[in-house]
C-alpha cells in the first residue's frame, strides 16, 4: 500500500444515521490495519456538533474549508 497520508472527511448533518457515519469509518479503518494511512474528520457545514436520527451527539472536527483544493498524491 502507498505509504502517503491520505485525509478523508466525513460530512455529517443533524439527522444522519449512525450506520452512514461508521461505515465508511470502518473501511478505512480496516484499510489501515492493511498498511493505509487514511485519516478520518467528521466535519459539519458549521463546525458544530450534530444529533445524529436517534439523538446521539456527534462530535465534529470542524467545518469543511472552502479555499482548499483536493491534491491528489
Amino acid at each position: 500500500m502507498s505509504s502517503a497520508t491520505h485525509r478523508v472527511a466525513e460530512l455529517v448533518h443533524d439527522g444522519v444515521k449512525l450506520l452512514d457515519v461508521a461505515g465508511p469509518a470502518e473501511v478505512f479503518g480496516e484499510a489501515n490495519l492493511l498498511g493505509a494511512d487514511y485519516r478520518i474528520s467528521l466535519v459539519s457545514t458549521t463546525g458544530a456538533d450534530v444529533a445524529s436520527s436517534i439523538g446521539m451527539r456527534i462530535a465534529v472536527t470542524a467545518a469543511p474549508s472552502r479555499s482548499r483544493t483536493p491534491t491528489r498524491s
